[in-house]
């Protein structure tokens, strides 16, 4: 849900086009530095990849999965970042009204 883009498409009609640009609060919203955590290496299965950008997905105990990014590595650290990629970023979004449901 993105509350900038149903701003934008009030008003539109069929096959209307439209560029969009959102702030990061019209957005995914701005990076939450709380969601940014720096963990021991050694906490990390074998199988997974070290490299910077490598998505994981991390298992809580009564919570849902916790999806993160690898955002910088050490020879003892990772840092995981699960904020949503586009966290803090201005987006530009191109749409087109195909149909209208009431």
């Amino acid at each position: 849900y993105l509350p900038g883009l149903e701003d934008a498409l009030i008003g539109m009609t069929i096959n209307e086009e439209k560029t969009v640009f959102l702030s990061p609060q019209q957005a995914f919203g701005p990076k939450h530095q709380e969601l940014i955590h720096e963990h021991p290496r050694s906490l990390v299965p074998d199988h997974i990849p070290l490299t910077i950008g490598q998505k994981i997905e991390i298992e809580q105990p009564d919570l849902p999965n916790l999806k993160a990014t690898i955002t910088h590595i050490t020879d003892t650290t990772i840092t995981l970042d699960a904020n949503p990629i586009q966290a803090g970023e201005s987006l530009k979004v191109v749409v087109k009204v195909v149909d209208i449901v009431a």
